[in-house]
């Protein structure tokens, strides 16, 4: 049996030349997945955090490490989200051009 036939029996979505959708399984979609959850987690924790040292002594301060936290995980999830987005953006327009 030839290998193409082989590949196209065990991965339907791999017909078409150029035709690399991603599936759940995935290495690309799984990163995709994994570093949208951890930065969410960075901004819950570091909202958590940000509320719960107003209320510790010295009442309604908040220390300058906790803000050092919330800036670098705003950092994080503005980095993890924008430069997802615009890879896939950009992907998507050269995936076009190639097909045209």
């Amino acid at each position: 049996m030839e290998v193409s036939k082989l590949l196209c029996t065990f991965a339907p979505e791999i017909n078409k030349k150029r035709d690399l959708r991603l599936t759940p399984t995935h290495p690309m979609k799984t990163k995709t997945t994994l570093s949208s959850i951890s930065a969410l987690l960075m901004l819950l924790a570091s909202t958590a955090l940000s509320f719960i040292s107003l209320f510790m002594p010295p009442e309604g301060e908040i220390d300058r490490t906790v803000l050092w936290f919330t800036a670098q995980s705003l950092f994080y999830a503005g980095a993890t989200f924008g430069l997802s987005e615009y890879v896939r953006t950009h992907l998507g327009r050269d995936r076009d051009k190639a097909d045209q």
